[in-house]
């Protein structure tokens, strides 16, 4: 069923330049309340069989918690709660302990500075064909790095169309990473 709502709303004559779908869970932003809009998403819907739950809506909110992270209408900021879980991992023993960590690194790591760099190392382990997690003092000066990388992580702001706009790149031998950056206040 996510599915089929994920079609409906990525039709061309349906889709908002400020509409994210995540499974079920769809996330409008918009300056101001607009029943208009609203009426026709339900009635979109509508026309394929689904509904909207209204219980399950809630609307004008700032800032809202969503996948996540922290979203008001001038950035988007890593869970402080999530953030102090980061914080307190501790150091795995298992594999399966240090893919848990991964995931959670991977959900946030757009906020950490030079994250590709940070975590290379870690990754390098999860890919490795041992099984077995070989725990180096490279590996935990990495972990480190990482949890601290996100204890002090950015915020990420919302895109302006009228800032002049460029694509910064990095890569090295094993990783690539790039970032969009906007000239805002003379400030890249």
């Amino acid at each position: 069923m996510s599915d089929d709502i994920c079609l409906i709303l990525a039709d061309d004559k349906f889709t908002h330049p400020r509409q994210l779908v995540v499974g079920a869970d769809v996330l409008w932003q918009a300056k101001q309340q607009d029943e208009t809009f609203i009426t026709n998403i339900t009635a979109r819907l509508s026309e394929h069989d689904l509904a909207i739950n209204l219980a399950k809506c809630q609307f004008g909110l700032s800032p809202i918690s969503f996948l996540g992270h922290c979203i008001d209408q001038h950035r988007a900021i890593p869970l402080p709660a999530k953030v102090d879980a980061i914080h307190k991992f501790p150091k795995p023993t298992t594999m399966k302990g240090f893919q848990e960590f991964i995931g959670i690194v991977t959900l946030y790591h757009h906020f950490i500075p030079a994250a590709t760099k940070i975590v290379e190392l870690l990754f390098q382990l999860l890919t490795s064909k041992s099984r077995k997690l070989i725990w180096t003092n490279a590996a935990s000066i990495t972990f480190e790095n990482t949890k601290a990388g996100l204890a002090n992580s950015t915020m990420m702001v919302h895109p302006q169309a009228d800032a002049p706009t460029t694509l910064m790149i990095d890569t090295s031998e094993t990783v690539m990473g790039g970032v969009l950056e906007q000239l805002v206040n003379g400030e890249w």
